[in-house]
């Protein structure tokens, strides 16, 4: 195209970057009031490898019943490098069945924490929390997630960010994660005065929210016998 017609080419150039981005280059996983611009398939949708036993995995958590449920698993390469490499996102199922699929989703695997939805520690009307319900059943210990929704869509934009410089972003995702693939870039900014900074939670949140949940962990907590260790994951 530009060979053909340079002076169209030029026209291109100089739209604002998202009708740039879409006209020029069929890039049409923008719109406006996007949060998550920094997203590009090409970048950080990646084909499944192996991952070694020894690279850390750690699971993020967002608690859903008539809303969708979401749990991701990510693992960390030498390099800080994070990869996305399951997703769970189910509705209508009770916390006790969640925690079920999520041990059956885990078998084999060695895994640190699920960083959960604080609010699943907040008791229910019949007296117990979704943690009381689900922990007996889950292959590793759920702690109440950092939940700083600022600094954590600042940490989501940091492991996404890419430049010329390093065109390989710090976070991947298997390409068989389809819902998030497809809410990610998806989710617009909250319009409220007060909150401009924040993801609208109207929109369809629930794997960012997992994903933020994720990133935010850096130390996982293990129990080993009446002790507590701490293990640097992200």
């Amino acid at each position: 195209l530009m060979k053909r017609d340079p002076k169209y080419w030029a026209k291109l150039m100089a739209l604002p970057e998202n009708e740039r981005r879409a006209l020029a280059f069929g890039d049409w996983d923008i719109f406006a009031g996007q949060v998550f611009n920094e997203w590009r398939r090409e970048r950080h949708v990646v084909a499944p490898i192996n991952i070694p036993r020894d690279w850390p995995r750690w699971i993020g958590y967002d608690f859903g019943l008539r809303n969708p449920a979401c749990a991701l698993w990510l693992t960390r390469d030498p390099d800080g490098n994070v990869y996305v490499y399951r997703e769970m996102y189910v509705r209508h199922l009770t916390d006790v069945d969640q925690a079920r699929l999520i041990r059956h989703m885990t078998a084999g695997e060695r895994v640190l924490a699920m960083y959960a939805d604080p609010s699943c520690f907040n008791r229910q009307p019949n007296g117990t929390s979704a943690h009381q319900n689900m922990q007996r059943f889950l292959p590793c210990p759920m702690v109440p997630a950092n939940n700083n929704r600022h600094s954590g869509w600042h940490r989501v934009h940091e492991y996404l960010r890419w430049t010329a410089e390093r065109p390989e972003p710090r976070l991947r995702v298997f390409n068989e994660c389809l819902n998030l693939i497809r809410t990610l870039p998806s989710v617009t900014y909250d319009t409220h005065v007060n909150r401009l900074e924040d993801v609208d939670s109207k929109t369809e949140d629930h794997a960012p929210d997992a994903l933020r949940y994720c990133l935010m962990g850096t130390t996982v907590r293990r129990s080993v016998g009446r002790n507590v260790e701490f293990e640097v994951v992200a």
